[in-house]
């Protein structure tokens, strides 16, 4: 029983420290909407777009979001080829207004 009360009162001193120390962590700021589509050929043929809509076309029915456009272009091989043939840039602005203009965006 002394074990007991021992680790009671052990533990009720010690919250109000572990409380004042979780508020000076810092906490970095996220958006907490993102804009996502799918990406499909009827959505490419609706878009205005700076490389010919054909340059797409490995790249159809993909799910592509704002936030993570530059990772998207690293991880499909499709994208990679296009960054490196157009520039990266090009290809970002391509994507996000396919993203934007998109009717299927969630």
């Amino acid at each position: 029983m002394r074990l007991f009360s021992a680790f009671v009162a052990v533990s009720a001193l010690s919250l109000p420290v572990l409380a004042d120390r979780s508020l000076r962590q810092h906490v970095e700021p996220r958006a907490l909407i993102d804009v996502c589509a799918t990406i499909t050929s009827e959505d490419l043929a609706a878009v205005d777009l700076y490389l010919p809509q054909s340059s797409y076309y490995g790249c159809v029915d993909i799910c592509i979001c704002l936030s993570s456009l530059s990772a998207t272009i690293k991880t499909n091989k499709e994208l990679q080829l296009l960054a490196k043939r157009y520039g990266e840039n090009l290809v970002k602005s391509d994507l996000s207004s396919l993203v934007s203009l998109s009717p299927s965006t969630d």
